[in-house]
Order: C-alpha cells, then structure tokens, then sequence
C-alpha cells in the first residue's frame, strides 16, 4: 500500500507540472515572459541550481531564456562544454566545475535540433523519471519554441517587404495596401479621406554639395530620430 501510494503521488505530480508546463505555453504572455516562467517553474519542481533555454548556433551554446537559484551565469557554466559532444536525439549528462552536472534535453521540431532544455543540479540530482518527465516538457517547450520564432521570421520578413532599409518608412508597397484599407474604411463610414504629400525641401542640393553618401547618412540620422517613421 505505502508503494502505491508513493507512486501515486508521483504520478499525480508529474501530471502537474506537465498541465502547468502546457498551460503556460499556450498563454498570450510574451515571449521572454513566457519561457522565463517556465524555467522558473521547472527549476522550483527539480531544485535546480539554475534552467535555461540554450540554442545551438555555429557549434556554440547560447542562453536565450534562463532562470537562476543564485547569482550564477548559465553562460559561463556550459561555456566549456562543445556542442557537439551532446547528443541531439536524446539526454545528455555533463559535468561542470562544484561536483555538479548539467543537463541537456533536446528541443526538435520534426527531424531537426535547435536547442537544448539545461537544467543544473548536484551530480545525483536528475533520476531517469525526472530525466522523462522533462523530456514531455521538452516536447511542449520545442513546438512554441518554434511557433515564437516562425512569428518573428515572418514580422522579419515583413518589414522588409514594407520598410526601406535606409530611413525605416514605409515604403510605395506597403503606401498601397494602407490606401486601400484606409479608402474601404472611408466607404464604410461614410467619412473623407484626406492624403499629406510631403517633400523634403531642398535635399537635392544637400546632395549635390556633400555627395549622396552624406545625405544617405543624414537620412539614417532622421531615421534614428525617428522623424521619418512618424
């Protein structure tokens, strides 16, 4: 009897952090919000010294999200440790200075590795079921991974197709589609549409005298003004 209810109480547990694991994700909370509170949640449920969301980029480790017990830098923990010593398909254990471990989880979306779930704790701290209850977290973790930064490719992607590269405006395409928005806007509500040409007064002379190069320059310092994108 005390063997079942030990185990159900583990069950029970395990069923917890995984349902607050998968609340979390599916929350409308932002991105550096998010995943830090996830961290924060894990290393309270495993005691771990600290956790870290890592991404592997150009066979290095890199901290993207972390939460930290003590004054400790994820960073320089797993500095020495090479990428390419973990293995992207399963749990990886490695040893860091202080009689500690770190612990590697792979975060994959399809057949590819992006990044690592760490967790660090004393060199006995990670059991095989703890070891398989956060790769079940990892699973969750990997496809909102993935969806965040899809998000930000595709707002990336977007405002190059919309901004010029020199002042940050937008440009004649993305003029276009706000015009056709702002004329059935207009048509709907009955209202006049007004449009503002404005011109930059005598900047063909400010080329002229200093070189394109100069009013490229001056441009980008309007940019930065943010006059422009006003």
């Amino acid at each position: 009897m005390p063997d079942t209810a030990v185990r159900s109480g583990g069950l029970l547990r395990e069923r917890m952090i995984i349902r607050r694991t998968s609340e979390m994700l599916v929350s409308a909370l932002p991105p550096d919000v998010l995943f830090t509170r996830v961290c924060d949640l894990l290393a309270s449920q495993f005691s771990a010294h600290f956790v870290a969301i890592v991404e592997s980029q150009r066979s290095t480790l890199h901290v993207r999200w972390s939460f930290v017990a003590g004054d400790e830098d994820p960073s320089k923990a797993i500095e020495e440790i090479d990428v390419d010593d973990l293995d992207s398909a399963a749990a990886t254990v490695r040893s860091i200075p202080g009689d500690r471990v770190v612990l590697f989880i792979p975060l994959r979306y399809g057949p590819d590795c992006f990044g690592f779930l760490t967790l660090a704790g004393g060199a006995k701290r990670f059991t095989p079921e703890h070891i398989t209850l956060l790769e079940t977290c990892a699973r969750y973790m990997a496809v909102a991974i993935y969806n965040v930064t899809l998000a930000q490719e595709k707002e990336r992607l977007e405002a190059l197709a919309t901004r010029d590269a020199l002042t940050g405006a937008y440009n004649r395409r993305a003029f276009d589609e706000r015009l056709v928005d702002e004329w059935r806007r207009a048509v709907r509500s009955h209202e006049p549409l007004s449009l503002v040409m404005v011109d930059v007064d005598y900047f063909k002379v400010y080329n002229d005298s200093y070189g394109h190069v100069a009013g490229e320059l001056r441009l980008a310092q309007r940019r930065h003004g943010g006059a422009l994108r006003r």
